[in-house]
């Protein structure tokens, strides 16, 4: 059984087995079974994607509060006084803020390696139908 990437298939590679149709046809059963496979993990992948979306919106929306709050603090500036209570709670929001920044960038990150194993997986799927195509020709 020949084995195929369908990650870079040429224009003269589709033209080539579109003239031997034994060859395509052999290669037809595995071609379905992996598009098959491929395709019913496109929408896992974007489920995921959404899942990471809704994870960066409530980081985001619980920094913005608490970047609100430590700025509707006194400051060191302030003629207000500053209680060592207020000194430790605003360095306790401030790392809390600094890892909901690292997380965002790790779900952003998440975000963009799904997006594009998605499109591999829908270029993967468009060229075996390319050659789909060229063999009913």
């Amino acid at each position: 059984m020949l084995t195929f990437s369908f990650a870079r298939i040429s224009f003269a590679t589709m033209m080539h087995l579109s003239a031997h149709p034994g060859t395509l046809l052999e290669m037809s059963s595995s071609f379905c079974r992996r598009g098959l496979q491929q395709n019913r993990y496109f929408p896992i992948l974007l489920f995921r994607i959404l899942e990471a979306k809704e994870k960066l919106e409530g980081i985001i929306n619980q920094t913005k509060e608490q970047t609100t709050y430590c700025l509707g603090m006194p400051s060191h500036n302030s003629k207000k006084a500053i209680h060592d209570d207020d000194d430790a709670e605003f360095e306790k929001m401030k790392i809390e803020i600094e890892a909901s920044q690292e997380n965002a960038l790790s779900l952003c990150t998440e975000k963009v390696l799904l997006a594009q194993q998605a499109c591999e997986l829908k270029q993967r799927f468009h060229q075996m139908n390319q050659l789909f195509f060229l063999h009913s020709l």
